[in-house]
């Protein structure tokens, strides 16, 4: 696998945090390494029903693509 390869052919993850629907995209981060990247804004009910906002934000690296080729 090289860099290039994983930003050309990957498609973006759905996932579900709190059950609510957040999209991860792939990414070439700074540091060299690629993955996914997400970041959104969700709404959590607490246990006595309160709703607060969260913004969340996550990346997921691919092991070792620091050191894949471009």
């Amino acid at each position: 696998m090289t860099k290039s390869n994983f930003i050309s052919t990957a498609t973006p993850l759905a996932v579900q945090i709190a059950g609510q629907p957040v999209v991860a995209a792939p990414k070439k981060f700074s540091t060299g390494s690629v993955g996914y990247f997400l970041n959104g804004k969700i709404d959590v009910r607490l246990p006595d029903g309160t709703t607060v906002k969260l913004q969340v934000s996550a990346s997921l690296t691919a092991i070792g693509s620091k050191e894949w080729t471009e």
